[in-house]
């Protein structure tokens, strides 16, 4: 492991084990650069245009090239912020939606907090990128924006899943004893069960993150904790992607980066380096 590793905390020899990945990633190109500013100006001139738009008129409308046009309607159509009818694109219901009086999310102020971090997440990998929190025995999905690249899963639709088995689970329980002793204890574990999952969130707290492939071992899954001011798991920001289209290292980053800064977040410190954050998780207060 590089000098460079061991001072990000980061274990990606266990990480690639936990996910199966026997070999290294192959090296690939970056992928293009997501551009706020554009997306944004794409959703305007389809905001003030009564009927839908083909790729070559907002090119146009835009001065953008057709190919920065076509990659941006494309992340914004995974997004559900804009529908596409053949060659044609408008607005979504869900873009035209009035906020005020839109329903609430569940957990509506993790979904606040952590806003921004996902945005930054998929804003790095173009992936599915979630903030997550514990509810009893469950995961609450308290928001989500759909990347390019992923494939459907249930919490898509009911916005929930098991606490047990999942990345974010594993993440929001590693930081909890209480919460992993609970949902050992719901599960009805026996006690050879209970040392292998304790086993389990000792290697997450100490890689950082938490890895896991699910879905008949075809969706990997990475999460992140974002920890209070007593070194709890708050909540958690997960990315996820197809196993053969993802690349373990950019996702590790992109979450464990926007973990660090959203726990710096919530306890009112601003982004905190590695060493605070791991100070932090050994002893319960900011160093």
């Amino acid at each position: 492991m590089t000098a460079s590793r061991l001072e990000a905390g980061m274990d990606l020899d266990y990480e690639r084990r936990a996910a199966g990945i026997t070999s290294r990633p192959v090296p690939r190109q970056r992928a293009p650069e997501f551009r706020v500013d554009r997306a944004l100006a794409i959703r305007a001139v389809l905001a003030r245009q009564p009927s839908a738009m083909s790729l070559s008129a907002i090119s146009r409308r835009l001065g953008y090239p057709k190919s920065t046009t076509h990659r941006t309607l494309a992340a914004l159509v995974a997004a559900g912020a804009i529908d596409r009818e053949g060659q044609l694109y408008r607005l979504s219901e869900l873009a035209m939606a009035d906020p005020a009086t839109a329903p609430e999310w569940p957990h509506a102020e993790v979904r606040r907090a952590l806003a921004a971090e996902v945005g930054e997440i998929f804003a790095r990998t173009r992936l599915t990128a979630s903030a997550a929190v514990l509810d009893e025995d469950q995961v609450c999905y308290a928001y989500r924006i759909h990347g390019c690249e992923t494939d459907w899963m249930p919490s898509d639709q009911t916005g929930r899943a098991p606490v047990l088995g999942t990345a974010s689970g594993s993440a929001l329980l590693a930081w909890n004893a209480e919460a992993a002793e609970r949902a050992a204890v719901v599960a009805g574990l026996r006690p050879g069960e209970r040392a292998t999952l304790h086993e389990h969130l000792r290697q997450v707290r100490h890689a950082g993150v938490a890895v896991q492939v699910q879905r008949h071992q075809a969706i990997l899954c990475v999460a992140a904790p974002v920890l209070d001011v007593r070194g709890l798991a708050w909540a958690a920001v997960v990315v996820r992607a197809h196993r053969t289209r993802s690349d373990l290292p950019m996702m590790v980053q992109a979450v464990r980066a926007a973990g660090r800064a959203a726990s710096g977040t919530v306890q009112g410190v601003g982004r905190i380096r590695v060493d605070q954050l791991e100070a932090l998780v050994a002893h319960g207060r900011p160093r």
